[in-house]
């Protein structure tokens, strides 16, 4: 399977693009592909196949263990551009869905594709007339709680040290009713085990402090967590520019 590297897209310009052709644009990579992509941002793409993977025989060439030999690829047929999860070991999504291996998934423009939690690249067919702008995966979000993981990513950075479990479920609390006030004795329920006895508001409200001081060294123009005097907490996003 012969073909181009990473750095074929090296040196493209959006005044260079043929609107002829189609494109895969970087839109988040992990500081651990920096080496392998370098300051690639842009890919043009075959009227054919055109592999990711681990091998160096990819046309986007991604030397790294959670990418599979054969990670997945972007294929032409008449004209149109399909992706297809070569049963990747990590996955790829779809505008942040799960795809099924060896299926084709119909591509548009602005379509995010994830490899893994890695990399997200942008579909682009200047040629074809774009609907609508699809949803970014959680990658490319504000924020981006990785529960499997336990990995919190803010701004796209991620969370270093990792928050603690605790810490973690309280956020995955508050963050799935984003928008609502979510009362103490919920918290209480939601975040610690049945053993623990009777939660204090001390407890709560500790844990909530952490929190928040660990989302303001992120981003300290928002404050994610509000209080809601008397009643509980609330996880608030920041609404558009």
């Amino acid at each position: 399977m012969p073909g181009a590297t990473a750095k074929e897209g090296e040196g493209y310009r959006m005044s260079d693009l043929d609107r002829g052709d189609a494109y895969l644009f970087v839109d988040y990579i992990s500081p651990a592909l920096d080496s392998a992509i370098g300051k690639s941002q842009v890919f043009k793409l075959p009227l054919d196949r055109y592999v990711i993977g681990r091998m160096p025989d990819s046309q986007l060439c991604l030397p790294h263990t959670e990418v599979s030999r054969y990670h997945a690829e972007v294929v032409c047929k008449e004209r149109r551009y399909y992706v297809v999860d070569l049963d990747s070991t990590n996955g790829t999504l779809l505008n942040g869905a799960a795809l099924e291996a060896h299926k084709l998934y119909g591509l548009k423009s602005n379509d995010q594709i994830q490899i893994g939690d890695l990399l997200v690249l942008q579909f682009e067919d200047p040629s074809v007339t774009t609907v609508v702008a699809s949803p970014k995966p959680f990658l490319t979000e504000r924020i981006w709680l990785d529960a499997q993981d336990g990995r919190l990513f803010v701004l796209r950075r991620e969370v270093e040290p990792p928050l603690t479990k605790l810490e973690f479920r309280m956020l995955q609390v508050l963050h799935e009713r984003q928008g609502q006030t979510v009362a103490r004795d919920e918290i209480a329920a939601g975040v610690w085990t049945d053993d623990l006895g009777e939660i204090s508001e001390d407890m709560i409200y500790n844990t909530i402090s952490r929190l928040r001081e660990r989302l303001r060294t992120y981003d300290s123009n928002h404050h994610y967590i509000e209080t809601v005097r008397g009643i509980g907490y609330k996880f608030v996003l920041p609404g558009p520019n």
